[in-house]
């Protein structure tokens, strides 16, 4: 019985003095319902003699054991071997350098044996399908075996990153390893594989400078606000010969907090605000954030917009003549 509980019956004929049996051409990481059958003289005696069992003094190959007194069977349920990659990838926690993963450990079956795990990364490159090989992932960090959780640094910010977790198991390559007891036996009759789990994509952080607002007048209800636009340039290091790399960064919108909670979105342009209906005497809290993304970013995300909206005009805007999405 497999994993999917569909039932496929096989049988293997065997000497009456058997005590082993091999069964081939299994499924990997499957559940199989395996049941050892005694097959009497007596099950058959008690035929009639116009019965086809009767005659061969065999039993079906095709079909489950009947279930008779003179047929004394036992099972048992087996799991062939095989490993289940890392699953449930996610990101947790982004800087300006650093990216934090948590996924579900690699699963090994049967004789498997599970070595090591490894997380490799790589810069992704704006277009780029995220199933590529992974055998080009630059980078790697080996972590424990039954790690969950890491945290890769030393990465430049703004930067949109690919993640594999990968397992290195060990495989047997002979049935027959399991009956010996030899250290040497073992590791020569053994293999590494390595499996990947499939690819997520994440950008470390690239804040700008925090903007400044500045109280440029009051009364007993009101509070004018003033600020100016953050420069949209983040220096990220040195390149090769010394000189400062910079990120250029794209100015999405500001977010107002007042006393720790959300209060109003305002627009990139924005510069001043006012807020009213203050109440006398109350001190209030005011936090001003600047939304941003790298201009890279943004201009993909333009180019989405405007392949969906494309894709899509004639579906949401039937009787609409486009000449142009964008001003």
């Amino acid at each position: 019985m497999n994993s999917d509980d569909k039932r496929i019956h096989a049988s293997v004929e065997l000497a009456p003095d058997a005590t082993s049996a091999m069964l081939e051409n299994l499924q990997e990481k499957t559940d199989y319902l395996i049941t050892v059958t005694a097959v009497t003289s007596e099950y058959f005696d008690q035929m009639n003699n116009n019965h086809d069992p009767k005659q061969g003094r065999a039993l079906s190959r095709n079909h489950p054991v009947p279930d008779d007194s003179w047929l004394p069977t036992t099972s048992v349920i087996v799991k062939t071997s095989g490993t289940e990659s890392a699953t449930d990838i996610r990101v947790v926690k982004t800087t300006p350098d650093s990216v934090t993963l948590e996924w579900d450990p690699a699963r090994v079956h049967g004789s498997n044996r599970l070595q090591g795990t490894v997380v490799r990364w790589t810069e992704f490159k704006p277009g780029q399908p995220p199933n590529g090989n992974e055998a080009v992932l630059a980078y790697h960090r080996t972590v424990q075996a039954d790690a969950n959780r890491v945290t890769i640094d030393g990465l430049e910010a703004g930067v949109m990153y690919r993640f594999v977790v990968e397992a290195v198991v060990s495989i047997k390559t002979t049935l027959e390893l399991g009956k010996s007891t030899d250290v040497e036996t073992e590791r020569m009759n053994r293999r590494t594989t390595h499996v990947m789990s499939k690819p997520v994509v994440a950008r470390t952080r690239a804040p700008c400078e925090p903007p400044r607002p500045l109280i440029t007048g009051f009364t007993t209800s009101t509070v004018n606000l003033y600020w100016e636009k953050p420069v949209m340039h983040l220096l990220t290091g040195k390149d090769l010969e010394g000189k400062p790399k910079h990120l250029k960064l794209s100015l999405q919108g500001y977010r107002l907090e007042i006393n720790g909670k959300p209060h109003m979105r305002l627009s990139p342009e924005a510069q001043s605000c006012t807020l009213i209906k203050c109440k006398p005497g109350k001190t209030y809290k005011i936090v001003l954030v600047a939304i941003t993304c790298t201009a890279d970013a943004n201009k993909m995300r333009k180019k989405q917009v405007k392949l969906f909206y494309l894709s899509n005009k004639q579906h949401l805007f039937p009787k609409t003549k486009f000449t142009s999405l964008y001003c």
